[in-house]
C-alpha cells in the first residue's frame, strides 16, 4: 500500500535472500519451479532473509481470504513506484568474489543450471573467479 517495489528481475532464491538481508527490508519472490504446481506461487522473506514459516504464511493467507481482515487497496495517487534494479546479481557476485578463499588450488567446476534461474548468476561467478567457461 503505497510502497516502492525494487524489481531485481530473474534471480535465484539465494541472490534475493542476500539482497534482502543486505538491505534489511522484507521481500517476495514469484516462484515457478520444476516442482508440482501447488509449490509455485509467492515466497515471502523477512528482513533477515528467512522464508516465512507456516504461522506467517497462514496469517498472510487469512488476510487475503477473510474479507473482514482483507488487505486494503490504496488510492491511485498513493501507489509507490516500481524501481528496476539491474545490479542485484553483480552485487551478489562481488560479495562472492570478496569472500573467496581458494588459495592456489586448482578447481574443476561443472555447472548444472537444472533449467532454473542459476543461469543468470553462475557464469558471472565463474568469470569473476577466473574460471574459464567451457561448453561441451
Amino acid at each position: 500500500m503505497g510502497l516502492n517495489v525494487y524489481d531485481y528481475g530473474v534471480v535465484p532464491t539465494p541472490v534475493l535472500a542476500f539482497l534482502i538481508k543486505k538491505s534489511g527490508t522484507p521481500g517476495v519472490m514469484v516462484t515457478a519451479s520444476h516442482n508440482p504446481p501447488e509449490w509455485n506461487g509467492l515466497q515471502f522473506m523477512e528482513e533477515d532473509s528467512h522464508i516465512f514459516g507456516p504461522e506467517e504464511e497462514n496469517m498472510t493467507k487469512g488476510k487475503i481470504d477473510n474479507e473482514s481482515k482483507a488487505l486494503r487497496f490504496c488510492e491511485w495517487n498513493q501507489f509507490g513506484q516500481v524501481l528496476l534494479q539491474d545490479n542485484g546479481i553483480d552485487t551478489y557476485v562481488k560479495e562472492i568474489v570478496k569472500s573467496k578463499q581458494m588459495g592456489n588450488r586448482k578447481l574443476k567446476v561443472v555447472l548444472d543450471y537444472g533449467n532454473g534461474t542459476a543461469w543468470t548468476v553462475l557464469p558471472k561467478i565463474c568469470r569473476a573467479l577466473w574460471i574459464p567457461m567451457c561448453r561441451s
